[in-house]
């Protein structure tokens, strides 16, 4: 197989290979999980809770951006994959990720900041819970914020995640390296978790709109260690620009000989299943748990933390366990047996209505999860492996990119469901706290956060483990054509 650019000699860029995989770059590069999961984790499923539960916005409404914002995203994150490869001046002396992953961060928060300050606070500061006394038009106002901040704050998490991902197969190119690489990544990402799950719920407070403003703002100041810590780990080594410089050397690919490499690579598409039942499974129980806990539990918010305090020890306690486990059984079988471990464990909360009785399967429950968090980035590491070999270059951006959109596909599935489970069974979105809901709608909370996600991640794990078929002899294959040809 060709090199990227034959006719260069690399060798006099070499002499980062130690610094790539030094533990100060490899907890430098793990800040761009804290600052995803923070993001996710403070943000990603509190918004829907906020704008039914808070500002009674309807669900035609509430459906409506969700879906239009699906449509966006269908275009955002393939784009934004796609045109990460396009040559550009800058690469030279700032390589094609590190000047984006520095910029994204703060204007991620940003917009993510705005969704929680919307207008009806800003013209109405007065305004608590007397929603009903707000113009009519300020339903389509609200709509339109919602929107477009998503939008927004979707735009800069696409540009930095596909080019912070796409890093960790050209910075850890061996089995160890990525396995010390993802144990740095992993505990990261568990701290923003333990910020972005804990904190928020002691921040805000049920039925009080300024509450949630205040919250968005301490997150927001919170990302500023990712948006420096990530900045040393970011950037790529002489070598690897000069590479990528040299790049238009190969005849460029247009982005449906892209997709069709990667629709055609059985790997590339099991990693999808799965990175998409993942992402269902996190939709689902994140989105739903506030839910839970104000109407099935009866609780005030802050209790919730307490929770999922238990659920990220479970992680803490899992990732030493199952990256043990994975240099026993390797990557695949381990992602197999963490996915349906965690589907299962999913389970028993559609029988769970006791506060403490929940809070055992909340530790059981991040147990299971520790183990496929532990494994996403080793296994999508080995599927860019294979597809750099099949391009002939490091483009990962465009197959990351793809990535999120299946990911983000998971809002508008949650949206979806949720709205019809909810109208489905008489859920009283204005019902105060203290007051639980009628048993068909608590049947339906309690659905959504225990049946859905489980049986979903189950199908999901169920196809990765068919298609799935980096093993065996394949494996030694892309490792030696790997070392061969430099990618």
């Amino acid at each position: 197989m060709n090199e990227t650019a034959p006719n260069v000699d690399y060798s006099q860029y070499d002499g980062w290979e130690k610094r790539n995989i030094s533990n100060r770059t490899m907890a430098s590069y793990a800040f761009g999980s804290f600052a995803v999961e923070l993001a996710g984790n403070s943000f990603g499923a509190l918004y829907f809770f906020f704008y039914q539960t808070e500002l009674f916005l309807g669900p035609a409404f509430l459906l409506a951006a969700n879906v239009l914002f699906a449509i966006w995203n269908a275009l955002n994150d393939p784009f934004i994959g796609f045109i990460s490869e396009k040559k550009r001046p800058f690469w030279k002396k700032w390589g094609k990720r590190g000047l984006w992953t520095a910029i994204s961060i703060p204007l991620l928060y940003l917009c993510y900041i705005a969704v929680f300050t919307p207008p009806s606070i800003i013209f109405k500061p007065d305004c608590v819970t007397e929603y009903c006394q707000i113009p009519w038009f300020f339903d389509y106002l609200l709509f339109l914020w919602l929107f477009v901040m998503l939008c927004l704050a979707d735009l800069f998490y696409s540009l930095f995640y596909v080019h912070w991902f796409a890093q960790f197969p050209e910075k850890f190119r061996t089995d160890d390296d990525k396995r010390k690489a993802n144990v740095w990544r992993l505990y990261l990402a568990i701290g923003a978790v333990l910020v972005g799950a804990l904190l928020p719920p002691l921040l805000y407070e049920y039925d009080n709109i300024r509450s949630y403003a205040m919250m968005a703002l301490v997150i927001g100041a919170i990302a500023l260690i990712p948006s420096a810590g990530v900045l040393y780990g970011t950037r790529q080594s002489p070598r690897r620009k000069m590479m990528e410089w040299n790049e238009d050397k190969i005849e460029p690919t247009p982005f449906w000989k892209y997709f069709k490499i990667g629709i055609g690579t059985k790997s590339y598409v099991a990693y999808l299943f799965f990175y998409t039942g993942n992402k269902l499974w996190d939709q689902f129980v994140l989105g739903t748990l506030p839910y839970w806990n104000k109407y099935i539990l009866v609780r005030p918010a802050g209790d919730s933390t307490l929770l999922l305090a238990l659920f990220i020890v479970g992680q803490l306690v899992a990732v030493p366990v199952w990256t043990i486990i994975s240099k026993k059984i390797g990557f695949r079988k381990t992602m197999i047996f963490a996915g349906f471990g965690q589907a299962l464990l999913t389970a028993p909360f559609i029988f769970i209505t006791d506060y403490y009785v929940s809070m055992p399967f909340f530790f059981i429950a991040g147990f299971g999860n520790g183990g496929m968090w532990t494994m996403l980035a080793p296994v999508f590491a080995e599927v860019l492996d294979e597809l750099s070999l099949k391009t002939k270059k490091r483009d990962a951006g465009v197959f990351v990119g793809i990535n999120v959109f299946f990911g983000r596909l998971m809002i508008i599935l949650f949206t979806g469901v949720t709205l019809w489970v909810q109208i489905a069974t008489g859920f009283n979105a204005e019902l105060p706290f203290g007051q639980v809901q009628n048993p068909a709608a608590s049947f339906g909370i309690r659905s959504l956060l225990s049946l859905i996600p489980s049986v979903g991640l189950a199908l999901f794990i169920g196809l990765f483990s068919l298609l799935y078929d980096i093993k065996g002899e394949k494996k030694q294959m892309i490792e030696k054509m790997k070392a061969e040809t430099g990618l």
